[in-house]
């Protein structure tokens, strides 16, 4: 269940987890890549301003790290409470 909650949001299987320090850093991460990527990416839709055309991909590689680090995270925690026995 915790690995399904974060492939829909990153930071989410963490709370389930009950690791908040994980899940807090997750949703800074999440929060700091949507505020960095959203000014050029609106401008860019608008034609108001010069952005290179690299940034989608970069935009969207940003977010694919975030994601995969978080689900891999998620997952060998899983596994670990899984192994010792402490699991829901």
């Amino acid at each position: 269940m915790p690995l399904l909650l974060s492939a829909v949001l990153p930071g989410l299987g963490q709370l389930r987890q009950q690791r908040l320090g994980m899940g807090i850093i997750t949703f800074l991460c999440v929060a700091s890549w949507v505020l960095q990527m959203m000014g050029p990416l609106i401008a860019m839709a608008r034609k108001t301003a010069e952005v290179h055309p690299l940034l989608p991909v970069i935009a969207a590689a940003g977010y694919a790290f975030i994601w995969s680090v978080n689900l891999l995270d998620t997952y060998l925690a899983a596994r670990a409470e899984d192994r010792a026995g402490t699991g829901p």
